[in-house]
């Protein structure tokens, strides 16, 4: 029976029929990938897996001629990605009129150095702007002019990393100037193909800010949405900054990724604690680490090591790495890949010129064994990279492992395997045979031998299908073996110096100091020698006086009057200056300040630099500081030193102690009837007694000066715990019981002023030394700092640096170029020369410049010569 068709079927058939008598319209092509993507595994660049292997490389820490070489060294050892932060105070030194004004900003080294990367060497870029970058820098990065910005209503120390909407506004201004260089760098900006911007970190470590959840997680919404709205769209990233309330913000969890940052040095345990902390904070991310150990800084100070000397080994380098890989981070960033130089008054307080890091690149351009292990692991990922991004942990059965050592696998979707191993043991090498079973649809039975040093690790990759260790390949590679070109070079010493006085600011460059300013407040933004001096002409003249002054731990003052240097003693925050005798007629007294950089991080980043508070007062009594602290246990006859710096706990529950402190007291340092002992922490029954009068139940403030005599003092501190541990801890001192009021006094204010450090200066009117002998020059201002040039040639083109041993504290100056700072006390001696600042050839002239403050004594310069780097490679 024939089908019927309504009007709608025939339509419908007959245009069936019309279109089988055409083509097909052709099948549109796929959209490209997007430039940059994610999941839970790793990054994508242009739809392809990929592993990120970066270096850090601060720019502002290399002059710029050196950057090629550095990038060509990094790019050997096989990187594909380089980071750096961006320092606010590198790039805009003085304050603008306000947040919209960007008149004083400078992006030039960022966008030179970004251009470099990226075109000229094909790198990504991590780029973390802050606005707190922490890195061991001058104030963390902050701009000094930022803190006289600071509301009066907040309180100092809660400022900077707060949510304040004054100080948002700020950080608003960088990232915009930020953004404004950077933007175009991105690649999401780019061709496919290109490298470029992959992420953009806001903040730095926030969970070591002392700030609640709630003010950190409304910075973090301002600085994510800051960084968008000025056209950031690569994925944001923060650092040690995890917490329930920023993890469950939408906005956040959208937008950011929390990556971490792990020094665990020689234990493992440290580095597994922080780093599998993502597994569950973050399970839908990559993971990454934007700070993998590169080595460590360097201090200043008695006793402190040097980065290359704090025993950082290749072992320890590839061991971090390989255990972060193995717990599957498809992103390591090495804190410092290459770490450069503090140059001028760049170090933040305590840290020293040299910012070496013991990393794979020295200082001075140089690589050793530490570059060739990472060069090693680097050929893992130029040929495993992206497999080994998409690998699974995966269960393993192990025979005859010994103590103390890790095995983990790893398995890719292509059948790939990478087989960890790691020897937890810092002291000892084992060696041996492993017998494996991987569980599976077919059990891979597999036999390894290894023999790893002290600490060591490597990775056994093994291909699809395979089954046994020779068909694998093992990692890091070992370096090639080539011969080492040591060209010798002689030491050139340094024989006579060029010496002057600094005669101190000539009048008119003194201003006067307003109540309270620090001295930022009066245009001052660097670390220079700042001078203070006073009129004490309308102060009473018949009796002694004292001169006191705040100022930050790591800052110092020296004082004079008459040129006679007056004694100082560190009381706590507070300086105090010797004693001035009765005046018969005006006397003026002058002060030398020296900053000693601020910290890179706390409180003190906000604190204004300058001596706070300075004072001249009738008080009789000079404060002292009880350090040296001794304790014996009941029965038991020997003192043994007793720490203060933790928690009250040096007697066990239910035991008892006694405390010693021995002092000397003047007969100028008492004062009738006024004499304060404090003690900052007592935990448990604890009585005092002075000199052998008892005072009782001991309390943190009590005045015991009807005990005190001069000559030698005795405290006794009688502690019983209760049930649980007891003791004393904290500052102590004896002080007076009130500070007097100040005397009336108008005080002025002058930075260093002597550009000395030109290389074009004639200095033949200096005087001449001879470096080693005792000061020639007459110091007729005891504080005033000195001058000393060294003249010298350098033969040829290579690595230089300068050898010095004085006494003293000041700046370093090459050609005029600002070059570090020197500090008596150490460790620091030797200071690199970059070559691009040398002047190279026979004849040539290249000077030296030094400005040194007195310390404990007269400046002097006991050595100096100019040292090649033997060798580049070691």
């Amino acid at each position: 029976m024939p089908m019927r068709l309504g009007w709608f079927g025939i339509l419908f058939t007959l245009a069936a029929a019309a279109c089988s008598q055409t083509s097909s319209p052709p099948i549109p092509p796929a959209p490209p990938p997007p430039r940059l993507s994610f999941d839970s595994h790793c990054y994508q660049i242009d739809g392809r897996d990929s592993f990120i292997f970066s270096a850090a490389f601060h720019y502002f820490r290399c002059p710029k001629p050196l950057w090629d070489a550095r990038f060509q060294t990094l790019k050997e050892a096989g990187f594909n990605t380089v980071e750096t932060y961006v320092a606010w105070n590198w790039h805009e030194r003085r304050p603008p009129p306000g947040p919209d004004d960007f008149s004083q900003i400078d992006m030039t080294d960022l966008t030179d150095w970004l251009d470099i990367a990226i075109n000229r060497f094909g790198f990504n870029v991590i780029l973390r702007p802050g606005p707190y970058i922490c890195a061991e820098w001058d104030g963390g990065g902050y701009p000094q002019w930022l803190v006289t910005r600071r509301p009066n209503t907040v309180e100092e120390g809660h400022w900077l990393r707060s949510d304040d909407p004054v100080y948002l506004e700020w950080c608003r201004h960088w990232y915009q100037a930020v953004a404004q260089a950077a933007a175009p760098f991105q690649i999401t900006h780019r061709p496919a193909g290109k490298p470029g911007i992959l992420l953009w970190q806001i903040e730095n470590e926030y969970m070591y800010a002392p700030f609640s959840p709630e003010v950190k997680l409304h910075q973090l919404l301002a600085l994510a949405h800051d960084a968008r709205d000025f056209g950031i769209d690569v994925p944001l990233i923060t650092c040690m900054t995890d917490d329930p309330l920023f993890r469950n913000d939408p906005y956040l969890r959208q937008n950011v990724t929390e990556c971490r940052n792990t020094y665990p040095g020689y234990d493992p345990r440290s580095e597994l604690y922080n780093i599998t902390r993502l597994d569950d904070y973050q399970p839908d991310k990559p993971r990454m680490i934007t700070e993998l150990q590169g080595g460590w800084f360097s201090e200043n100070g008695p006793g402190q090591k040097l980065s290359p000397d704090q025993g950082f080994t290749p072992e320890q380098i590839t061991h971090v790495t390989l255990l972060a890989w193995a717990h599957g981070y498809t992103g390591t960033n090495y804190y410092m890949g290459f770490g450069g130089t503090n140059f001028g008054d760049w170090a933040a307080a305590g840290k020293t010129t040299t910012y070496d890091y013991a990393a794979p690149v020295h200082e001075w351009g140089g690589v050793g064994s530490r570059y060739f292990t990472v060069k090693g692991l680097g050929d893992l990922i130029r040929q495993h990279g992206p497999t080994l991004a998409r690998a699974d942990a995966e269960s393993i059965d192990v025979a005859n492992a010994p103590d103390d050592f890790t095995i983990i696998s790893r398995r890719a979707p292509d059948g790939s395997r990478f087989l960890f191993l790691l020897n937890d043991r810092r002291s000892k090498p084992i060696r041996g045979q492993l017998q494996l079973a991987i569980p599976g649809e077919d059990t891979l039975q597999l036999i390894v031998d290894y023999d790893l040093k002290p600490f060591g690790a490597a990775v056994l990759y093994l291909p699809p299908s395979a089954t046994q260790e020779s068909q694998g390949a093992w990692y890091p590679t070992p370096p090639p073996m080539q011969p080492q070109f040591v060209i010798f070079r002689p030491t050139i010493p340094i024989t006579q110096i060029r010496i002057r006085q600094d005669p101190g600011p000539a009048q008119n460059y003194w201003a006067p100091l307003p109540p309270g300013a620090g001295i930022e407040d009066t245009g001052i933004f660097d670390r220079r020698f700042v001078w203070y001096r006073a009129d004490l002409s309308a102060i009473p003249q018949d009796q002694p006086l004292r001169f006191s002054a705040d100022l930050p731990d790591q800052d110092f003052f020296i004082a004079q009057l008459d040129g006679r240097r007056l004694d100082a003693r560190r009381h706590g925050s507070r300086q105090v200056g010797g004693i001035i005798p009765p005046l018969s007629n005006a006397h003026t007294l002058l002060i030398l300040y020296e900053n000693g950089g601020r910290p890179n991080f706390g409180a003190g980043m906000e604190a204004r630099c300058g001596l706070h508070d300075p004072t001249i007062s009738t008080s009789l009594y000079f404060p002292i500081a009880l350090e040296d602290w001794r304790l014996h246990e009941q029965n038991q006859r020997d003192w043994n030193y007793a720490d203060l710096t933790g928690d009250p706990t040096q007697v066990d529950p239910r035991g008892m102690m006694t405390f010693r402190a021995r002092f000397q007291l003047s007969a100028d340092d008492l004062h009738s009837g006024d004499g304060l002992f404090s003690i900052q922490h007592i935990r448990g029954q604890a009585t005092l007694r002075v000199n052998g009068i008892a005072f009782g139940r001991l309390k943190k403030k009590q005045n015991v000066a009807k005990a005190l005599h001069v000559g030698t003092n005795e405290i006794l501190i009688s502690v019983v715990a209760a049930d649980v541990a007891g003791g004393i801890s904290g500052s102590a001192e004896i002080n007076s019981a009130q500070r007097p009021p100040p005397l009336p006094v108008n005080w002025e204010i002058a930075g260093a002023t002597q550009p000395w450090f030109d290389p074009n200066l004639d200095d033949s009117n200096w005087q001449t030394a001879a470096v080693g002998d005792p000061p020639p020059h007459a110091q007729t201002i005891p504080i005033n700092p000195v001058w000393m040039r060294l003249h010298f040639p350098i033969p040829d083109h290579g690595a230089w640096k300068l050898h010095l041993k004085a006494t003293g504290n000041g700046f370093l100056y090459l050609n005029g170029h600002p070059l570090g700072r020197y500090w008596e006390v150490g460790p620091q001696t030797d200071f690199f020369l970059p070559d691009c600042w040398l002047n190279v050839g026979p004849g040539t002239d290249n000077v030296a410049s030094l400005c040194l403050r007195p310390t404990d004594g007269p400046v002097s310069l006991r050595q100096a010569s100019i040292v090649p780097y033997r060798n580049l490679q070691h």
